[in-house]
């Protein structure tokens, strides 16, 4: 069954995006979170690329450092790399940080912003 969580293209390796294997003390999540150090870019409508550094990262979701939270959109597309995207939504927001939840696209999100899906092998 294909992992619903990391999307990546046929041609790739590793859907993982990097984790340090480190696991976030005191961590209280269904998933366990593994720190990390990785620039990222939240795609957001037909807006530029915003860049980001993900914080730390699990099956379900992740923490990201961003400049201005608020402005953020409550869902957008999390662009790991060209091939390795993944649909987010925010759960919390702080001064510097979101907390973001991956979810399946919406249906009226455009064709180019969609996860590819991996066949089954």
């Amino acid at each position: 069954m294909p992992n619903p969580t990391l999307q990546k293209a046929p041609a790739t390796g590793n859907p993982s995006p990097a984790p340090s294997g480190k696991t976030v003390p005191n961590d209280k999540r269904n998933a366990p979170r593994l720190d990390v150090e990785r620039a990222v870019q939240i795609i957001a409508g037909d807006a530029p690329p915003i860049p980001c550094s993900l914080s730390d990262v699990s099956r379900s979701g992740a923490r990201l450092a961003v400049d201005d939270p608020k402005a953020l959109p409550d869902e957008f597309m999390l662009l790991f790399r060209d091939d390795l995207r993944k649909w987010c939504r925010i759960m919390r927001r702080d001064a510097k940080h979101i907390g973001i939840k991956f979810v399946a696209p919406p249906e009226s999100a455009a064709p180019s912003l969609v996860p590819k899906q991996t066949p089954p092998a």
